[in-house]
């Protein structure tokens, strides 16, 4: 059996290129884990509401 893992959020506090030394740190750890791969959603869709706006959500469609 392989195991994968899936990152599907991107709503990083910090913002600006945080999110991707934090998908580094996440794909090592996942590499060391023994998983088979790493997947993440492909594009972004931010939710619409009124206030108060929930966190960002990303959105996959296939």
């Amino acid at each position: 059996m392989r195991l994968g893992v899936h990152i599907n959020r991107f709503n990083h506090p910090g913002g600006g290129p945080a999110p991707g030394f934090e998908l580094a740190v996440a794909n090592v750890a996942a590499e060391a884990a023994g998983t088979h791969r790493l997947t993440v959603m492909d594009h972004y869709s931010p939710s619409v509401s009124s206030p108060p706006t929930p966190p960002p959500s990303a959105s996959a469609h296939s």
